[in-house]
């Protein structure tokens, strides 16, 4: 646990020791670990491969956060209500799930990139129920080629988005109102192979993707 008389700053150790000094990996952060914290900045090591529920949520003073390539899940709410963090989130290809509400009104970010491992791992949804939801500054987002299914409202109103990269072919579902509330007009890019597939698009228009936003093929992107 973090302790709120501190600096406002943690580095996670990628071990810990038992009584005996027997060396233990530090594996994952645990559910509620910094919940509602005045924490400022954090270090995760590389031995961390999940990030629990509710980790970091309400952590409304951390100004950014690097997420390693060991780690693989990150919980539901995990960074919900990090009205600090600022600037671009790149979520590296060993995740494999994005819980619920996992960066809901995170209303500072500019930039979200989910690599290509993000799938859909048993019954867990790939991209989480109101994942990225009301991140108000939110501009771009790229969703890389392993995604199987969208959530739904995952990207609902994020008023400022208005360039969405969609490079998985595999897309089977984009849930209820995933697209709604965001700015009048945008561009979705997908892949080549689908630019002419009406069933294809129509899976985002049916979640309530504004009618200003226009398809443009992956080969299209400058």
């Amino acid at each position: 646990k973090y302790d709120n008389s501190g600096d406002g700053n943690v580095i996670i150790p990628d071990y810990v020791k038992d009584t005996n000094g027997d060396r233990y990996a530090v594996t994952s952060i645990g559910d509620d670990a910094f919940g509602y914290s005045s924490l400022g900045s954090v270090e995760i090591p590389d031995s961390v491969t999940s990030i629990g529920k509710r980790a970091f949520n309400g952590c409304s003073s951390l100004g950014s956060v690097e997420i390693p390539d060991s780690v693989t899940s990150i919980g539901n709410r995990a960074f919900n209500l990090c009205s600090g963090l600022t600037g671009e989130l790149i979520i590296p290809d060993s995740v494999t799930s994005i819980g619920d509400n996992a960066f809901y009104e995170c209303d500072k970010l500019i930039s979200v990139t989910i690599g290509n491992g993000v799938t859909i791992p048993d019954s867990v949804t790939s991209i989480g129920d109101y994942a990225f939801s009301r991140c108000s500054s939110l501009e771009s987002v790229t969703i890389g080629d392993g995604v199987t299914e969208i959530g739904g409202n995952a990207f609902r109103d994020c008023s400022s988005l208005t360039s969405v990269t969609i490079k998985s072919d595999k897309l089977s579902s984009v849930g209820n109102s995933a697209f709604a509330a965001l700015h009048a007009n945008g561009t979705i890019y997908v892949p080549d192979s689908k630019i002419e597939d009406a069933k294809y698009k129509a899976k985002f228009t049916n979640a309530r993707l504004p009618g200003g936003w226009i398809f443009k093929a992956l080969s299209e992107k400058s």
